[in-house]
């Protein structure tokens, strides 16, 4: 039975110290993403299928491919952080970074849409005097909607306790600190520069 492709779970082996039915036998594979070592097997630790590839150095590495991405464990109202990556007129582009429990290292990206951004007159506000790329903002999820295999994730700046929490100033390149709602000042230059600020406790 060909061992690629083979539908696993986690605590599932995939090898063992001498292999048969189903699972590999442990010294001819190296173990790599989505399992572990025990004892003498190779162990699944995520539920998907079995990927075997060939090394740079000719050994046979021996992987689990996710059924589930890191996407599924996001749900509407989860409170993310995310990176700023592009500003344009209707809509600012996010890459998720973390949530309170856990941190990204794949890449979902987010879209704040305008009317979203804030609670009020949101026709008549510049996105561009908002947010900019690279600050590091505070959203809600309100939507994650999966079709064809990409999934989509919508998320909201509306509450006062969301928007900008870390920005760089452009001239100076140093961290700014919130001064007001809507402005951010650099230690070293004074200057100051617009943003959505999430409200820091401090504020009244």
């Amino acid at each position: 039975m060909e061992l690629q492709g083979i539908s696993v779970y986690p605590g599932k082996k995939v090898c063992t110290k001498e292999g048969g039915e189903g699972v590999g036998k442990t010294s001819d594979y190296i173990p790599g993403a989505n399992v572990f070592e025990k004892g003498d097997n190779i162990v699944s630790s995520v539920i998907g299928t079995v990927m075997i590839e060939n090394t740079a150095s000719h050994q046979k590495s021996i992987s689990v491919l996710p059924k589930f991405k890191e996407i599924d464990i996001l749900s509407i109202d989860d409170i993310v952080y995310c990176e700023v990556l592009k500003v344009e007129f209707r809509n600012v582009r996010c890459k998720v970074i973390a949530t309170d429990t856990k941190v990204f290292d794949v890449l979902i990206e987010a879209t704040l849409m305008k009317e979203n951004s804030n609670s009020y007159d949101f026709e008549h506000i510049n996105l561009n005097e908002m947010f900019r790329p690279k600050d590091i903002i505070k959203a809600k999820v309100i939507s994650v909607k999966r079709a064809k295999g990409n999934s989509v994730v919508a998320i909201s700046t509306a509450d006062t306790d969301l928007g900008v929490i870390c920005a760089v100033s452009e001239l100076s390149e140093v961290l700014m600190v919130p001064k007001s709602w809507k402005e951010f000042q650099c230690p070293k230059t004074n200057l100051k520069e617009k943003r959505k600020v999430a409200k820091p406790d401090y504020f009244d």
